[in-house]
């Protein structure tokens, strides 16, 4: 799992106060010393995460923790195929953008609460590093094919640039959006069963992730907010690959496609993506308000695809693995 791995190497240090949150009891108990059981996708969800971690970071005596680290781990995928090219028009499940950016937005906002407190307590400045999972794919023309993952994942960058960009006194914000190319985890296999092998080998493994990005993570400096793209690439394959009619082509081979089904969890939302991390340290390192959104559907999704080609932001830094 994913929000595991990133745990298993922050745990390394035992300096570190690791935190993993999932809505699966089972997965949440073998994550880290202090599991937390909370479903982030609701109120309730929130104010209970917020409540377990004033208990974890109000031990007492003990040396309150001046920097917290939040890897937000979640991204339920869905595709919505395109109506151009012969598909129904199938609506977007609203998990996909409650999960990849409401929640995201509400848990960093109890985060947020907390330092303010650890800051008023402590009398001393505390560093919020706040790192969010994108995909390569936003700026292509394939991103038609999922708009609504598409779109929330395009919300959730400019409200971490946002956050970070924010200047209170001794609350020191830094952002990072990690851009990935597909990861290879069991929800992904499941979904695209039809890749062939040599298509599943250049899938970026969760080990090659983690040990790109940890150093990005380590290095943020207060204000600051970078962008960093993981990309592991296939010999031969052309940047055509992404364009709207091969990319849909590709995919329908490889996935089974079914009727919606509110009922049923999005394409790819495994219970073991379902989790996001938080990190307290113990070195020198808006309020909470659930908010109603959606997805537009005044625009096309070409138009919303060009929009964000537009004002992307550029990489700070681009990690190429060779597949």
């Amino acid at each position: 799992m994913l929000g595991g791995a990133y745990l298993k190497a922050f745990q390394k240090d035992p300096m570190n106060v690791c935190v993993g949150i999932s809505r699966n009891k089972k997965l949440a108990g073998a994550l880290c010393e202090h599991p937390i059981l909370a479903d982030i996708g609701t109120p309730k969800g929130i104010d209970k995460t917020y409540a377990e971690l004033r208990r974890i970071t109000h031990p007492g005596d003990c040396q309150a923790p001046v920097k917290i680290t939040l890897i937000y781990a979640v991204g339920p995928f869905d595709w919505q195929g395109h109506p151009d090219l012969g598909d129904p028009q199938r609506l977007p499940d609203p998990k996909i953008w409650k999960m990849n950016f409401v929640a995201f937005k509400d848990l960093l906002g109890a985060v947020d609460e907390l330092a303010q407190e650890l800051r008023m307590n402590s009398k001393q400045a505390v560093n919020v590093n706040v790192m969010g999972l994108s995909s390569v794919s936003l700026p292509r023309e394939d991103s038609q094919l999922w708009p609504a993952y598409s779109e929330a994942k395009d919300q959730m960058e400019i409200h971490i640039e946002r956050y970070a960009a924010r200047r209170d006194r001794d609350i020191r914000r830094s952002g990072l959006v990690v851009r990935t190319s597909t990861i290879k985890t069991d929800a992904e296999m499941a979904m695209r069963h039809g890749a062939p092998p040599e298509v599943q080998a250049h899938w970026l493994s969760v080990e090659d992730l983690v040990n790109e990005t940890i150093p990005s993570l380590l290095a943020m400096v207060p204000h600051s907010y970078r962008v960093h793209d993981v990309i592991s690439t296939l010999s031969g394959h052309t940047p055509e690959i992404h364009t709207l009619e091969p990319a849909y082509q590709r995919w329908r081979e490889q996935i089974t496609i079914t009727e919606p089904d509110r009922a049923r969890p999005p394409i790819g939302a495994g219970e073991g993506e379902k989790g996001a991390l938080v990190i307290v340290t113990q070195e020198d390192i808006d309020s909470r308000r659930p908010i109603e959104a959606s997805v537009g559907e005044d625009v096309t999704r070409s138009q919303t695809w060009r929009n964000r080609q537009k004002k992307r932001s550029q990489p700070f830094i681009t990690s190429r693995i060779e597949g």
